[in-house]
């Protein structure tokens, strides 16, 4: 049985410059694997970018609810190299923008160096990969409960907030105000999670977005 391909090909896309950094937003056909580019410098790769970041540009096209935004470093160590740096598709090779060296490109200075603890670490690596609030959340824990049923829906949303399986203690149904519909109740369950003593004493706490390493709601939606 052949292996499945954990990145797709770059069917959309857009990709910018940004104070030496390329960013912008690369999405495939279909299904919910995102795309990874690299920073090639005479066709070796100096650096990769996953395409899993949100992108306020990509939501406006109506690509992936956003969830396919990159941000690449390494253009001054790509230049310092040759002069020949491009942005690629890492699936297809597909070239999607040729750089020219330009002194504009670098008008911002390079950052002070900075002691950073672990924590910073952890916030600065999963920057990008995170919600900015519950309601980017909740597109994906409807099309959970509409697939899985509101038992696993509960159980995602506390791994996926709380990092860890509902206890004796957590809600067996979707409570909420009784004037609230089912889809109220989702969202209000996914709030009182989040603004939990427990949530908030978490180390580096997140709202984890569908890349990152602890989403579990289903992401097909992503890929429809």
């Amino acid at each position: 049985m052949a292996a499945t391909l954990p990145y797709a090909a770059v069917a959309t896309f857009e990709v910018q410059i940004e104070n030496g950094t390329a960013v912008g937003y690369a999405a495939p056909a279909s299904g919910p694997a995102p795309c990874l580019i690299a920073l090639n410098c005479a066709d070796t790769p100096i650096a990769y970018g996953r395409a899993t970041h949100f992108s306020a540009a990509a939501e406006a096209m109506n690509l992936r609810m956003g969830w396919c935004g990159f941000g690449i470093p390494g253009l001054r160590q790509a230049f310092a190299i040759g002069e020949r740096v491009q942005t690629v598709c890492a699936v297809s090779g597909r070239i999607l923008k040729d750089i020219a060296a330009d002194p504009a490109l670098f008008a911002t200075p390079l950052p002070s160096v900075q002691t950073l603890s672990a924590e910073d670490i952890v916030r600065l690596a999963q920057n990008g990969e995170v919600c900015e609030s519950v309601d980017q959340l909740l597109p994906f824990a409807l099309a959970h409960r509409q697939k899985h049923g509101d038992r696993a829906t509960i159980e995602a949303a506390y791994q996926t907030l709380l990092r860890r399986w509902p206890d004796s203690g957590a809600p067996q149904s979707l409570d909420g105000p009784e004037e609230l519909d089912v889809d109220a109740r989702v969202l209000h369950m996914l709030k009182v999670l989040a603004q939990s003593g427990e949530y908030r004493q978490l180390w580096a706490a997140a709202l984890p977005g569908p890349y990152h390493v602890a989403f579990r709601f289903d992401r097909t939606i992503l890929g429809v």
